[in-house]
């Protein structure tokens, strides 16, 4: 006999810091992005940090230049979106990903973050899904 199937939906806050923005843009800039859909990166009004991939975490903006010649900006609150959207949308993610602090805080764990999460990431804050890839 088959029994009808519920849904229920959970929330979950997960806390990201300005590192893990930093090293999941260090990711993607040195590994998951070019040259597969993306030929330069420039942040938008100069460095604000050290290296591009500070520039988010910072407050700032940088411009992806596709392959095609079109761009397209990625914001810290695009980013963090990001996250969330990527992270409900690909569960088995969420739980390599993300774990509990002694306090019972969700925090990210970027060191299971890996090239293809930081690439599709990357793309859901610029174009609001996986476009390449």
């Amino acid at each position: 006999m088959n029994t009808p199937k519920e849904t229920i939906s959970l929330k979950y806050e997960i806390a990201v810091t300005n590192e893990d923005i930093d090293d999941i843009m260090c990711i993607a800039l040195e590994g998951g992005i070019t040259p597969m859909w993306c030929t330069a990166v420039k942040p938008v009004g100069g460095y604000l940090g050290q290296f591009a991939s500070e520039q988010i975490s910072r407050g700032g903006k940088l411009e992806f230049i596709e392959n095609d010649g079109s761009s397209s900006f990625l914001t810290k609150s695009s980013l963090l979106n990001a996250i969330g959207k990527y992270l409900h949308a690909y569960p088995e993610v969420f739980k390599r990903a993300v774990h509990r602090d002694k306090n019972g805080v969700y925090c990210l764990d970027c060191a299971n973050i890996d090239a293809a999460d930081a690439d599709a990431i990357v793309q859901w804050g610029l174009f609001g899904e996986v476009v390449y890839g």
